[in-house]
C-alpha cells in the first residue's frame, strides 16, 4: 500500500516539481490524509520526503499559504489532530535534510494548530537543540512531558539539554526517568554513564556503558568511554581490552587509536603509545591533544628531539596550550635550551597562574 501511495504522488507531478497547482495540491493531500487516518506514518514520511525537499523557498510558502487556508477549514477534532500530525511529518522531512527553520516552522504550526501534541513539542524541542538553543529545548521537553509522562525520548532529550546547560545531576535524572519506560535505549545508558563520569562517578558509569554495550557488542563509543572510567578506577588492563576492541570493531576511527594510545602510555607501553597516537594522526586527528600525549611519549623514551617537535606543533595548533609549553619546557631542558626552556615556563605561568611546577622549574633554569 505505501508503495502505491508513493508511486501515486510521483505520477501526480508529472516530472515538473517546480509548478505545482492548486489541484495537484488536492490530490497530494488528500492521499496524505487517507494515509494519515490509516496510520501508517512510515508511508506518510515518504510521501512528504518526495514532495518538500525538492522545493524552492517560493513552492514552500506557496504550499505553506494553502495549507494554512486548509487548516482553517479544518473544525472536527479528528480532523485537527490528522492535520497537526501531517504537519509533524513535514517538519521531520525538513529535520531529516537539516532544513532545520523549515521544520521548526511545521512545528510550530502544528502546536498552534493542537498545543497538546506531545510529538510536536518534543521534535521542535529536538531541532532547537540542534540549533544550540537549548533552554528553549527543555521548554518543549518539558511540555511534552506535561502532555505525556510516559513519553521516554521527551525526559530523553531533555537530559541531554541539560546536560549542555551544564546540569549534570537533573541530565542524570532525566536519562533515568527515560529508562524506567524504555530500558532497550542503548544511547540512553551510554549519556547517563558520560554524565555519571563528567561529576567523577566512575563505577555507575561503567555500569551504564556496559549495559550500552549488552545492548549493542558494535557500540564502538561505549567501549571507549567505559575505557576511561575503568582508567578512573584503576583498571588499565580491562581499559586496554577495551581500546582493543573499539579498534578492532573501527580501525578508522582515529579517536580509537587516540583512546588506546593514552591507556598504553599509562601503561609504560610507550612504543605502543607512540604508534597508536601517529595512526591517529594519520587518521587526520590531528589535534593538539594527540601531538603533546606522542611528545610525552617519545620524551619518556628520551628522544626530546622528536618530543619538541611534537609540543612545538601543538602549540601552533592551539596557542594557549598551558601543558604543551611546560613539556616543551621540560625537553628544552634536557636539551640544554636553557634560554627557550625559560621562556616556555614563563609562557605556561601567563596561561595558568597557579602551577608551581612551572614557577619551579623556571627557578631551577635561572639558577
Amino acid at each position: 500500500a505505501g508503495y502505491f501511495v508513493v508511486s501515486t504522488f510521483n505520477s501526480l507531478l508529472d516530472g515538473s516539481i517546480s509548478s505545482i497547482t492548486r489541484d495537484v495540491a488536492d490530490n497530494i493531500f488528500s492521499l496524505a490524509w487517507t494515509t494519515n487516518r490509516n496510520g501508517c506514518n512510515q508511508t506518510l514520511y515518504l510521501l512528504w520526503q518526495d514532495f518538500f525537499v525538492l522545493q524552492s523557498n517560493s513552492c514552500h510558502f506557496d504550499f505553506l499559504e494553502y495549507l494554512n487556508n486548509l487548516i482553517i477549514s479544518k473544525k472536527e477534532p479528528r480532523d485537527i489532530l490528522n492535520v497537526s500530525s501531517l504537519l509533524i511529518g513535514i517538519g521531520n522531512v525538513f529535520s531529516e535534510h537539516n532544513q532545520h527553520e523549515c521544520s521548526l516552522e511545521f512545528y510550530s504550526k502544528s502546536i498552534l494548530l493542537y498545543p497538546k501534541n506531545a510529538v510536536a513539542h518534543n521534535n521542535r524541542g529536538s531541532v532547537l537543540g540542534i540549533l544550540k538553543k537549548h533552554n528553549e529545548a527543555i521548554d518543549d521537553f518539558s511540555r511534552a512531558i506535561e502532555l505525556d509522562r510516559n513519553f521516554a525520548p521527551a525526559y530523553y532529550n531533555r537530559g541531554i539539554a541539560k546536560g549542555y546547560t551544564g546540569n549534570i545531576i537533573d541530565s542524570i535524572k532525566d536519562f533515568t526517568s527515560s529508562l524506567n519506560i524504555d530500558k532497550l535505549n542503548k544511547n540512553c545508558f551510554y549519556n547517563r554513564g558520560i554524565s555519571y563520569a563528567n561529576i567523577g562517578m566512575h563505577n555507575e558509569a561503567i555500569v551504564d556503558f556496559t549495559n550500552a554495550i549488552c545492548l549493542d557488542e558494535k557500540f564502538v563509543n561505549a567501549y571507549i568511554f567505559r575505557s576511561i572510567s575503568l582508567i578512573h578506577s584503576n583498571n588499565k588492563i580491562s581499559a586496554l581490552s577495551d581500546t582493543n576492541t573499539a579498534v578492532a570493531l573501527d580501525p578508522f576511527n582515529p579517536e580509537c587509536h587516540k583512546s588506546r594510545g593514552n591507556i598504553q602510555y599509562r601503561l609504560g607501553n610507550y612504543d605502543d603509545a607512540i604508534r597508536d597516537f601517529s595512526k591517529a594522526i594519520e587518521l587526520k586527528h590531528n589535534t593538539q591533544e594527540v601531538y603533546n600525549n606522542r611528545g610525552l611519549a617519545k620524551a619518556q623514551k628520551g628522544d626530546n628531539v622528536g618530543a619538541l617537535e611534537d609540543f612545538t606543533i601543538a602549540i601552533r595548533l592551539n596557542p594557549y596550550y598551558a601543558a604543551a609549553y611546560f613539556n616543551r619546557g621540560v625537553s628544552n631542558g634536557y636539551l640544554g635550551n636553557i634560554g627557550d626552556a625559560i621562556s616556555d615556563y614563563g609562557e605556561t605561568i601567563k596561561l595558568q597562574t597557579d602551577n608551581s611546577d612551572a614557577y619551579k622549574n623556571r627557578g631551577i633554569a635561572l639558577a
